[in-house]
């Protein structure tokens, strides 16, 4: 029997869960804290306890990324594959990457040990994750998604889901029309993917101009079927490459994955532990190569971890599943 579906509480009323691009806020520290590698993960931290102290949230979530997923690999074997050459790029970048594979590799363990709790998908990536909570797990809280990833605009929806870019200090709250449609169109390098080739932001948004109005892909693609056949030599690019397009679609649409991915997400609780803390060794060593740097603080976050573990009760009564902690 089906549960009666009841309307969501009004935005005053409903927690503010804040999701942390852990990945991605770690490579952005590694970048800002280059003169402290053994400690770059410790920006990460002080990062989040900036933003919660201007933007008080009821809980928060760090997000890491386990692999890239089959299906993404499927659909196209060259994703994300030459990271590794933009990376021997210079010195300096593959420094960085270092300092950012040591970070990633030390955060899960040392926000246990502060109280926070990380979440990880098997089979799944970080932004995976993050739609998965986003849009299933805390589908009726408010979110702040807090990453330099632009790909996290398509899951803001104008009231409930929003981002927060801490290099820019600025919010979005809103997925602009067409956004998924402009990305796959122009294509994301980091990605390697390579979007529909000689057409850049501003022949995209005159495509998409043109084709409008858009309801699915198919809709899209009979437009451009149309168009082309009229002698527009875009649209005609466009349908002649649609197999292509549309399987880069299915890479970066993170709705597409959410369900899927919440179902086998977990979420690790922290439990508060001074000693351990500063015990910890990455931590101890980078303390001992870096004897400038100041002492973490450990007040301030074990207050705003720990308040923070009165949520959990609130939502697992919301019926959150059991393997939220």
């Amino acid at each position: 029997m089906k549960k009666a579906k009841h309307p969501p509480p009004p935005m005053a009323a409903r927690p503010k869960i804040l999701l942390v691009d852990a990945n991605n806020m770690a490579y952005r520290s590694a970048w800002r804290l280059r003169e402290w590698p053994g400690l770059a993960f410790l920006g990460v931290i002080h990062e989040v306890f900036e933003f919660l102290s201007e933007d008080p949230h009821d809980y928060a979530v760090f997000c890491f990324d386990d692999r890239r997923p089959k299906f993404r690999l499927k659909l196209w074997p060259e994703y994300k594959s030459r990271r590794a050459e933009h990376r021997r790029a210079s010195h300096e970048s593959e420094k960085t990457y270092e300092t950012y594979k040591a970070s990633i590799a030390a955060l899960p363990e040392l926000l246990r040990r502060l109280g926070a709790d990380c979440a990880r998908c098997p089979g799944f990536e970080g932004d995976d994750v993050i739609a998965a909570l986003a849009l299933r797990r805390f589908g009726d809280c408010a979110i702040t998604i807090l990453s330099e990833d632009l790909d996290f605009i398509q899951l803001c929806d104008g009231e409930r889901v929003g981002v927060y870019h801490p290099s820019k200090r600025k919010y979005e709250r809103r997925c602009p029309d067409g956004w998924l449609y402009r990305k796959m169109l122009i294509g994301d390098a980091s990605d390697n993917l390579p979007g529909l080739p000689g057409v850049g932001a501003v022949k995209a948004d005159r495509l998409l101009d043109s084709l409008a109005p858009i309801g699915s892909f198919a809709e899209m693609t009979e437009h451009a079927r149309i168009m082309a056949n009229a002698g527009n030599r875009d649209a005609a690019s466009l349908y002649a490459s649609r197999d292509m397009l549309e399987r880069q679609m299915k890479v970066i649409n993170l709705r597409r994955v959410a369900r899927a991915a919440n179902r086998k997400t977990v979420i690790t609780a922290g439990a508060f532990d001074a000693r351990a803390f500063m015990d910890y060794a990455p931590l101890a060593e980078g303390m001992r190569k870096h004897p400038d740097a100041k002492s973490p603080r450990l007040l301030p976050w074990r207050r705003l971890f720990a308040g923070m573990a009165r949520m959990e009760g609130f939502l697992e009564a919301e019926e959150i599943p059991s393997n939220v902690v």
